[in-house]
């Protein structure tokens, strides 16, 4: 028995360096690593009447797939072309395109941009961008876009949702508290995109004023008609 144990140690010790860089380079999904860190850059421009300001929040760590769908959906917010093999050093060149294609379009108009890292679980990652665009009113867009850490895709409405179109917008008309819409009903809204926070759905609807904006729906009411899994670490289940 004695034999047996100094035996296995023996062994134990042999594989030690092998077994720590198995755990070195295990998968990125099993890691802290895989959760998100990120700069912020921010631009701050006037031409004219005209004005430009923008604090957007850049993925530098996390999930490499997530980071790619991330940096694109950025990209696609300040309305710019997405780089081929798009990098960290690509945005601030990035940021101050978009400020200067917006005042050399501006008349006495003003726009702020918010890019904001808001929400992850070891499944997920949302970003939410609002944009606000003032002349003689304001207009706002607003986006919430969660991006699956498994492969980085844009996690859509039917991902997130096992119910009908109109129950979602039953819960978005439950949601809508003092919003200004136009829409009198449930029935008159329209499902745009859709994210999670924490301990709330968000679903991008109509209202007044808005190219888009955000009915906050509460997970429990949500849950009822949400894709679960007792086995999902998050709140994303998967396809």
């Amino acid at each position: 028995m004695k034999r047996t144990a100094k035996a296995f140690c023996t062994v134990l010790t042999a594989f030690f360096p092998l077994l720590l860089l198995c755990l070195v380079l295990a998968p990125t999904g099993a890691r802290a690593q895989d959760f998100f860190d990120v700069q912020t850059y921010s631009c701050k421009e006037t031409l004219g009447a005209s004005s430009y300001r923008a604090n957007i929040d850049v993925p530098t760590e996390g999930s490499r797939a997530a980071m790619r769908g991330v940096k694109r959906w950025i990209c696609e917010m300040l309305e710019v072309p997405v780089p081929d093999n798009i990098d960290q050093a690509d945005f601030p060149h990035l940021l101050d395109r978009s400020c200067k294609e917006y005042l050399k379009q501006a008349d006495h108009s003003a726009r702020k941009v918010e890019i904001v890292w808001s929400f992850e679980d070891p499944t997920c990652v949302t970003f939410m961008a609002t944009i606000a665009d003032k002349d003689s009113v304001t207009w706002t867009t607003t986006d919430c876009a969660s991006f699956s850490k498994e492969d980085g895709h844009r996690i859509s409405v039917s991902e997130i949702f096992n119910c009908d179109e109109l129950q979602i917008k039953k819960l978005m008309w439950a949601a809508r508290e003092d919003m200004k819409l136009d829409a009198h009903r449930a029935e008159s809204l329209f499902v745009g995109e859709a994210g999670f926070l924490d301990g709330i759905i968000v679903v991008i609807g109509p209202a007044q004023n808005s190219n888009g904006a955000p009915f906050a729906i509460p997970y429990d009411d949500a849950e009822p008609y949400l894709r679960r899994s007792d086995n999902a670490p998050g709140y994303y289940v998967g396809r």
